[in-house]
Protein backbone atom coordinates (compact mmCIF):
# COMPACT_ATOMS: atom_id res chain seq x y z
CA UNK A 1 0.00 0.00 0.00
CA UNK A 2 1.97 2.88 -1.49
CA UNK A 3 1.22 6.43 -0.48
CA UNK A 4 0.49 9.09 -3.60
CA UNK A 5 -1.99 11.33 -3.65
CA UNK A 6 -3.98 9.93 -0.61
CA UNK A 7 -3.62 5.93 -0.76
CA UNK A 8 -3.27 3.68 -3.08
CA UNK A 9 -5.17 0.85 -2.76
CA UNK A 10 -3.86 -2.68 -3.41
CA UNK A 11 -4.19 -4.30 -6.58
CA UNK A 12 -8.11 -5.68 -7.17
CA UNK A 13 -6.54 -9.26 -8.30
CA UNK A 14 -4.31 -9.18 -5.12
CA UNK A 15 -7.39 -8.25 -2.82
CA UNK A 16 -8.85 -11.13 -4.16
CA UNK A 17 -6.34 -13.38 -3.61
CA UNK A 18 -6.16 -12.32 -0.30
CA UNK A 19 -9.80 -12.70 0.10
CA UNK A 20 -9.52 -16.76 -0.94
CA UNK A 21 -7.52 -17.42 2.00
CA UNK A 22 -9.07 -19.50 5.14
CA UNK A 23 -8.65 -16.78 7.71
CA UNK A 24 -10.15 -13.92 6.08
CA UNK A 25 -14.06 -16.57 5.69
CA UNK A 26 -15.96 -15.13 8.22
CA UNK A 27 -18.29 -18.26 7.65
CA UNK A 28 -19.08 -17.85 3.96
CA UNK A 29 -18.11 -19.60 0.81
CA UNK A 30 -15.16 -18.52 -1.21
CA UNK A 31 -16.84 -17.22 -3.95
CA UNK A 32 -19.03 -15.08 -1.29
CA UNK A 33 -16.13 -13.80 0.15
CA UNK A 34 -14.76 -12.78 -3.00
CA UNK A 35 -18.20 -10.99 -4.19
CA UNK A 36 -17.89 -8.73 -0.58
CA UNK A 37 -14.43 -7.39 -1.21
CA UNK A 38 -14.90 -6.67 -5.08
CA UNK A 39 -18.49 -5.29 -3.62
CA UNK A 40 -16.82 -2.85 -1.17
CA UNK A 41 -14.13 -2.23 -3.59
CA UNK A 42 -16.79 -1.00 -6.24
CA UNK A 43 -19.13 1.04 -3.87
CA UNK A 44 -16.77 2.20 -1.16
CA UNK A 45 -13.45 3.52 -1.84
CA UNK A 46 -13.45 6.73 0.14
CA UNK A 47 -14.09 4.64 3.18
CA UNK A 48 -11.76 1.89 2.05
CA UNK A 49 -8.74 4.48 1.23
CA UNK A 50 -9.12 5.46 4.91
CA UNK A 51 -8.94 2.58 6.18
CA UNK A 52 -5.89 1.60 4.03
CA UNK A 53 -4.20 4.88 5.70
CA UNK A 54 -4.99 3.40 9.15
CA UNK A 55 -3.27 0.65 8.41
CA UNK A 56 -0.43 2.28 6.64
CA UNK A 57 0.59 4.58 9.65
CA UNK A 58 0.06 1.16 11.99
CA UNK A 59 2.66 -0.77 9.79
CA UNK A 60 4.97 2.37 10.05
CA UNK A 61 5.15 2.56 13.81
CA UNK A 62 5.09 -0.52 14.49
CA UNK A 63 1.67 -1.25 15.94
CA UNK A 64 0.87 -3.91 13.19
CA UNK A 65 3.16 -6.37 11.50
CA UNK A 66 0.44 -7.79 9.36
CA UNK A 67 -0.98 -5.23 6.70
CA UNK A 68 -2.42 -7.52 4.93
CA UNK A 69 -4.56 -9.10 7.63
CA UNK A 70 -5.42 -5.45 9.34
CA UNK A 71 -6.66 -4.13 5.68
CA UNK A 72 -9.06 -7.20 5.29
CA UNK A 73 -9.82 -6.92 9.16
CA UNK A 74 -12.51 -4.30 7.67
CA UNK A 75 -14.14 -6.23 5.26
CA UNK A 76 -15.85 -8.74 7.51
CA UNK A 77 -19.52 -7.68 8.03
CA UNK A 78 -20.57 -6.12 11.37
CA UNK A 79 -22.38 -8.13 13.69
CA UNK A 80 -25.38 -5.30 13.32
CA UNK A 81 -27.34 -5.91 9.94
CA UNK A 82 -27.70 -2.55 9.57
CA UNK A 83 -24.61 -1.44 9.56
CA UNK A 84 -23.27 -0.36 6.17
CA UNK A 85 -19.72 -0.28 5.20
CA UNK A 86 -18.92 3.02 5.64
CA UNK A 87 -20.68 3.15 9.15
CA UNK A 88 -18.17 0.19 10.50
CA UNK A 89 -15.05 1.49 8.91
CA UNK A 90 -15.35 4.90 11.12
CA UNK A 91 -17.06 3.52 13.69
CA UNK A 92 -13.33 0.82 13.61
CA UNK A 93 -11.02 4.30 13.44
CA UNK A 94 -13.03 5.64 16.21
CA UNK A 95 -12.39 2.71 18.30
CA UNK A 96 -9.09 2.40 17.55
CA UNK A 97 -8.09 5.89 18.51
CA UNK A 98 -9.86 5.66 21.87
CA UNK A 99 -8.50 2.66 22.66
CA UNK A 100 -5.07 3.65 22.78
CA UNK A 101 -5.79 6.91 24.48
CA UNK A 102 -7.66 4.77 27.29
CA UNK A 103 -4.85 1.86 28.20
CA UNK A 104 -1.26 2.10 28.90
CA UNK A 105 1.13 2.44 26.00
CA UNK A 106 2.90 -0.87 27.17
CA UNK A 107 -0.70 -2.87 27.54
CA UNK A 108 -1.49 -1.13 24.46
CA UNK A 109 1.44 -2.56 22.20
CA UNK A 110 0.57 -5.90 24.09
CA UNK A 111 -2.90 -5.83 22.87
CA UNK A 112 -2.25 -4.67 19.21
CA UNK A 113 0.61 -7.63 19.03
CA UNK A 114 -2.35 -9.87 19.79
CA UNK A 115 -1.21 -10.67 23.20
CA UNK A 116 -3.57 -10.50 26.26
CA UNK A 117 -3.46 -8.01 28.98
CA UNK A 118 -3.98 -9.70 32.48
CA UNK A 119 -6.97 -7.81 34.49
CA UNK A 120 -7.72 -9.54 37.44
CA UNK A 121 -5.99 -12.71 39.15
CA UNK A 122 -8.64 -14.88 39.88
CA UNK A 123 -8.53 -17.72 43.06
CA UNK A 124 -7.12 -21.23 41.67
CA UNK A 125 -8.48 -24.23 41.65
CA UNK A 126 -6.98 -27.07 42.58
CA UNK A 127 -4.68 -29.17 39.70
CA UNK A 128 -4.46 -25.84 37.03
CA UNK A 129 -1.56 -23.34 36.78
CA UNK A 130 -4.00 -19.93 36.72
CA UNK A 131 -7.53 -18.78 36.46
CA UNK A 132 -7.39 -15.07 35.25
CA UNK A 133 -9.55 -12.32 33.13
CA UNK A 134 -7.70 -11.01 30.38
CA UNK A 135 -8.15 -8.44 27.89
CA UNK A 136 -7.14 -9.18 24.16
CA UNK A 137 -7.86 -8.22 20.58
CA UNK A 138 -10.12 -10.19 18.39
CA UNK A 139 -9.09 -12.66 16.18
CA UNK A 140 -9.21 -10.93 12.06
CA UNK A 141 -12.24 -13.21 11.09
CA UNK A 142 -14.14 -12.36 14.64
CA UNK A 143 -16.97 -10.33 13.30
CA UNK A 144 -19.05 -9.32 17.13
CA UNK A 145 -16.69 -7.20 18.32
CA UNK A 146 -12.93 -5.67 18.26
CA UNK A 147 -11.79 -6.40 21.66
CA UNK A 148 -12.26 -9.98 23.97
CA UNK A 149 -12.78 -9.76 27.29
CA UNK A 150 -12.00 -13.71 28.80
CA UNK A 151 -12.05 -15.89 31.62
CA UNK A 152 -9.46 -18.18 30.87
CA UNK A 153 -8.39 -21.38 32.88
CA UNK A 154 -4.45 -22.01 32.52
CA UNK A 155 -3.03 -26.13 32.73
CA UNK A 156 -0.08 -26.71 34.14
CA UNK A 157 2.74 -27.22 31.23
CA UNK A 158 4.16 -30.51 32.15
CA UNK A 159 3.64 -32.08 28.58
CA UNK A 160 5.99 -32.00 25.33
CA UNK A 161 3.12 -30.76 23.95
CA UNK A 162 1.87 -28.30 26.54
CA UNK A 163 -2.39 -28.27 26.85
CA UNK A 164 -3.93 -24.88 25.43
CA UNK A 165 -5.00 -22.43 27.87
CA UNK A 166 -9.19 -23.07 28.71
CA UNK A 167 -11.23 -20.36 27.20
CA UNK A 168 -14.64 -20.43 30.10
CA UNK A 169 -16.07 -17.49 28.77
CA UNK A 170 -15.78 -14.65 26.55
CA UNK A 171 -17.36 -11.40 25.40
CA UNK A 172 -16.59 -9.47 22.08
CA UNK A 173 -17.16 -5.94 22.64
CA UNK A 174 -16.13 -2.34 21.00
CA UNK A 175 -16.00 1.13 21.48
CA UNK A 176 -18.77 2.83 19.41
CA UNK A 177 -20.64 6.30 19.85
CA UNK A 178 -24.53 5.24 19.58
CA UNK A 179 -26.32 8.65 19.39
CA UNK A 180 -23.74 10.59 20.04
CA UNK A 181 -23.19 9.03 23.63
CA UNK A 182 -19.95 6.91 24.06
CA UNK A 183 -20.68 3.39 24.80
CA UNK A 184 -19.29 -0.13 25.35
CA UNK A 185 -21.29 -2.27 23.18
CA UNK A 186 -20.64 -6.07 23.50
CA UNK A 187 -21.57 -7.94 19.96
CA UNK A 188 -20.88 -11.43 21.21
CA UNK A 189 -21.19 -13.70 24.13
CA UNK A 190 -20.16 -17.44 24.36
CA UNK A 191 -19.64 -19.59 27.09
CA UNK A 192 -17.18 -22.63 27.98
CA UNK A 193 -16.45 -25.04 24.65
CA UNK A 194 -18.11 -28.09 25.54
CA UNK A 195 -16.16 -31.27 25.49
CA UNK A 196 -13.09 -28.98 26.87
CA UNK A 197 -11.00 -31.11 29.33
CA UNK A 198 -15.00 -32.53 30.20
CA UNK A 199 -15.32 -29.36 32.23
CA UNK A 200 -19.24 -29.66 32.67
CA UNK A 201 -21.10 -26.53 33.55
CA UNK A 202 -21.37 -27.36 37.25
CA UNK A 203 -17.56 -27.99 37.49
CA UNK A 204 -17.10 -24.38 36.18
CA UNK A 205 -19.29 -22.59 38.66
CA UNK A 206 -17.84 -24.32 41.28
CA UNK A 207 -14.43 -23.03 40.31
CA UNK A 208 -16.29 -19.49 40.72
CA UNK A 209 -17.51 -19.66 43.63
CA UNK A 210 -21.20 -20.37 41.95
CA UNK A 211 -20.86 -17.74 39.27
CA UNK A 212 -21.65 -18.59 35.79
CA UNK A 213 -18.86 -17.22 33.79
CA UNK A 214 -20.69 -15.00 31.90
CA UNK A 215 -22.50 -13.54 34.63
CA UNK A 216 -19.38 -12.73 35.72
CA UNK A 217 -17.76 -11.43 33.13
CA UNK A 218 -20.67 -9.09 32.35
CA UNK A 219 -19.45 -7.67 36.25
CA UNK A 220 -16.27 -6.96 34.95
CA UNK A 221 -17.58 -5.38 31.72
CA UNK A 222 -19.72 -3.09 34.37
CA UNK A 223 -16.37 -2.01 36.20
CA UNK A 224 -14.73 -1.17 32.97
CA UNK A 225 -18.24 0.86 31.91
CA UNK A 226 -17.87 2.64 34.80
CA UNK A 227 -13.78 3.37 35.49
CA UNK A 228 -14.46 4.63 31.04
CA UNK A 229 -17.50 6.47 32.32
CA UNK A 230 -19.33 5.31 29.28
CA UNK A 231 -22.33 4.04 29.17
CA UNK A 232 -22.86 -0.08 28.26
CA UNK A 233 -24.65 -2.09 25.38
CA UNK A 234 -26.08 -5.30 24.10
CA UNK A 235 -26.97 -6.30 20.86
CA UNK A 236 -30.85 -6.91 20.77
CA UNK A 237 -30.53 -10.67 18.55
CA UNK A 238 -32.80 -9.76 16.11
CA UNK A 239 -30.25 -7.39 14.50
CA UNK A 240 -27.54 -10.15 14.69
CA UNK A 241 -26.26 -10.56 11.02
CA UNK A 242 -27.59 -13.92 11.15
CA UNK A 243 -30.82 -12.71 11.27
CA UNK A 244 -30.19 -11.16 7.58
CA UNK A 245 -32.36 -12.70 4.63
CA UNK A 246 -29.21 -12.92 2.75
CA UNK A 247 -27.73 -15.39 5.69
CA UNK A 248 -31.02 -16.49 7.27
CA UNK A 249 -31.52 -19.33 3.99
CA UNK A 250 -29.14 -21.54 5.30
CA UNK A 251 -29.91 -23.82 8.25
CA UNK A 252 -27.03 -24.12 10.11
CA UNK A 253 -26.99 -20.18 10.04
CA UNK A 254 -30.85 -20.78 11.31
CA UNK A 255 -29.61 -22.96 14.13
CA UNK A 256 -26.72 -20.61 15.25
CA UNK A 257 -28.76 -17.71 15.23
CA UNK A 258 -31.79 -19.43 17.54
CA UNK A 259 -28.80 -20.55 20.38
CA UNK A 260 -27.20 -17.02 19.92
CA UNK A 261 -30.88 -15.47 20.47
CA UNK A 262 -31.22 -17.68 23.60
CA UNK A 263 -27.88 -16.66 25.52
CA UNK A 264 -27.61 -13.17 24.77
CA UNK A 265 -32.00 -13.03 25.44
CA UNK A 266 -31.39 -14.66 28.87
CA UNK A 267 -28.54 -12.38 29.64
CA UNK A 268 -30.00 -9.32 28.51
CA UNK A 269 -32.81 -10.16 30.84
CA UNK A 270 -30.87 -11.49 34.21
CA UNK A 271 -29.47 -7.49 33.65
CA UNK A 272 -32.84 -6.08 33.60
CA UNK A 273 -31.85 -4.48 29.87
CA UNK A 274 -34.11 -1.96 28.38
CA UNK A 275 -34.43 -0.75 24.65
CA UNK A 276 -31.71 2.00 23.81
CA UNK A 277 -30.63 2.94 20.17
CA UNK A 278 -31.92 0.63 17.27
CA UNK A 279 -30.29 -2.73 17.78
CA UNK A 280 -29.35 -2.42 21.24
CA UNK A 281 -30.26 -2.89 24.46
CA UNK A 282 -29.17 -0.82 27.29
CA UNK A 283 -27.48 -2.48 30.57
CA UNK A 284 -28.07 -0.88 33.74
CA UNK A 285 -24.54 -0.60 35.62
CA UNK A 286 -26.08 -0.33 38.90
CA UNK A 287 -27.66 -3.85 39.29
CA UNK A 288 -26.30 -6.19 41.82
CA UNK A 289 -27.51 -9.47 40.20
CA UNK A 290 -29.00 -10.57 43.64
CA UNK A 291 -25.50 -10.02 45.41
CA UNK A 292 -27.29 -9.67 48.87
CA UNK A 293 -28.00 -12.86 50.55
CA UNK A 294 -31.94 -12.47 50.72
CA UNK A 295 -33.58 -15.76 49.80
CA UNK A 296 -35.70 -17.36 52.08
CA UNK A 297 -34.43 -20.69 51.68
CA UNK A 298 -31.21 -21.16 53.92
CA UNK A 299 -28.84 -22.83 50.62
CA UNK A 300 -29.82 -20.53 48.38
CA UNK A 301 -29.15 -18.02 50.72
CA UNK A 302 -25.59 -19.56 51.33
CA UNK A 303 -24.62 -19.63 47.78
CA UNK A 304 -25.63 -15.95 47.09
CA UNK A 305 -23.29 -15.03 50.31
CA UNK A 306 -20.29 -17.24 48.64
CA UNK A 307 -20.90 -15.15 45.30
CA UNK A 308 -21.10 -12.15 47.24
CA UNK A 309 -18.10 -12.53 49.24
CA UNK A 310 -15.89 -13.77 46.25
CA UNK A 311 -16.99 -11.13 43.95
CA UNK A 312 -15.82 -8.45 46.89
CA UNK A 313 -12.66 -9.90 47.84
CA UNK A 314 -12.05 -9.18 43.86
CA UNK A 315 -12.72 -5.94 43.67
CA UNK A 316 -9.55 -4.18 45.50
CA UNK A 317 -7.06 -5.91 43.13
CA UNK A 318 -9.01 -5.60 40.47
CA UNK A 319 -9.15 -1.40 41.07
CA UNK A 320 -5.27 -1.55 41.21
CA UNK A 321 -5.06 -2.99 38.13
CA UNK A 322 -7.19 -0.78 36.52
CA UNK A 323 -5.12 2.09 38.05
CA UNK A 324 -2.12 0.45 36.40
CA UNK A 325 -2.40 -0.47 33.47
CA UNK A 326 -5.91 1.50 32.16
CA UNK A 327 -6.28 5.47 31.26
CA UNK A 328 -9.02 7.56 32.04
CA UNK A 329 -9.21 9.40 27.98
CA UNK A 330 -9.72 13.00 27.95
CA UNK A 331 -11.91 15.05 25.79
CA UNK A 332 -8.97 16.15 23.36
CA UNK A 333 -6.74 14.16 21.07
CA UNK A 334 -2.77 14.15 20.35
CA UNK A 335 -1.28 13.70 17.14
CA UNK A 336 0.46 10.83 18.08
CA UNK A 337 -2.14 8.05 17.97
CA UNK A 338 -2.99 6.36 14.97
CA UNK A 339 -6.46 8.21 13.41
CA UNK A 340 -6.33 11.61 15.09
CA UNK A 341 -8.28 14.01 12.56
CA UNK A 342 -9.08 10.94 10.26
CA UNK A 343 -12.66 10.91 9.22
CA UNK A 344 -15.15 10.29 6.24
CA UNK A 345 -16.12 13.44 6.48
CA UNK A 346 -12.33 15.23 6.27
CA UNK A 347 -9.78 14.65 3.13
CA UNK A 348 -8.24 10.83 3.17
CA UNK A 349 -4.72 10.65 3.67
CA UNK A 350 -1.25 9.72 5.90
CA UNK A 351 -0.16 12.84 8.24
Amino acid sequence: MKQSSGVELPGILETVRWARKPQFAWGLKPWATVLQVLRVRMRHQRALRLWASVVMEMRGRGISRDPVGEFMRVHRPAVHKDVGFDERVQQLVDHLDWFERSVEPSAFQLVMAGRPVVLAELPVPKGYQALRVQMRRAPLNATEGELLLQIVLIPFKATEEPMPDIELSSIAWTRLDAQSTGCLAIGGVRGTRSGELNLSEDAVRHMLFGWRPQVLLMRFMKELAVFWDLHLLGLDSAFHRLNSPEWRHRSNNRRSHDRITSVLDGLWAHFKSTKGPPGWRVIPRNVDEDLEATSTIRSKRARQALRTDYWIRLQRPLKESFKRLLLRPGPSKDESHITFQMSLGAPVGVR
